[in-house]
């Protein structure tokens, strides 16, 4: 019986330890690719987390300014403080869907013979102030002492409009940056 000679069998052993080394590599590359996709589905879910993150952190910029207007309600006057450091623009009030009467920037810190000029202000000012100021306070005289929800609606630093509620009740209307 011939079985070959010397050569050919080497040239066998070559070709199978190759075959062997193929699939052994082929595994390997199967594994590395399965710990690939396992990591990149972690890195995606921790993307989006932070994604969620930092909308929730833009969203908080944003509103960042507007929860710094307090609205005050008295029988004659409601009254919006600019407790932020930039201005606020478009400013205008409504008591149960009436627009207030008039409208003057005042300190907050006024004295009664501030209010009186206010007051006589208010007599030849427009329904809407146009800026107030960080730190200013914004007054509107009431068209009446009826009843109804109080809101005031401002432009932001960053061009947001807002509604704020007597009751402290906060929402964007719209964007006009």
């Amino acid at each position: 019986m011939d079985l070959g000679d010397v050569p050919t069998w080497f040239g066998v052993a070559f070709a199978g330890a190759a075959a062997i080394a193929a699939v052994l590599t082929m595994r390997n590359q199967q594994t590395q690719l399965k710990e690939q996709r396992k990591f990149i589905e972690v890195q995606t879910e921790n993307l989006s987390l932070e994604r969620v993150e930092l909308l929730a952190a833009v969203e908080d910029r944003r509103e960042a300014q507007a929860r710094q207007i307090r609205v005050t309600v008295s029988d004659a006057y409601v009254s919006a403080t600019n407790g932020s450091n930039a201005p606020i623009h478009d400013v205008r009030c409504s008591v149960g869907g009436a627009a207030a009467l008039r409208a003057v920037v005042t300190a907050p810190d006024e004295s009664t013979s501030l209010r009186m000029q206010a007051a006589e202000v208010m007599r030849t000012s427009t329904s809407s102030l146009e800026v107030v100021g960080s730190g200013q306070v914004a007054r509107f005289q009431r068209p009446g002492a009826g009843v109804g929800s109080v809101q005031v609606t401002f432009t932001d630093a960053h061009g947001y409009v807002w509604v704020r509620g007597e009751l402290g009740s906060l929402r964007r209307v719209r964007s006009e940056a």
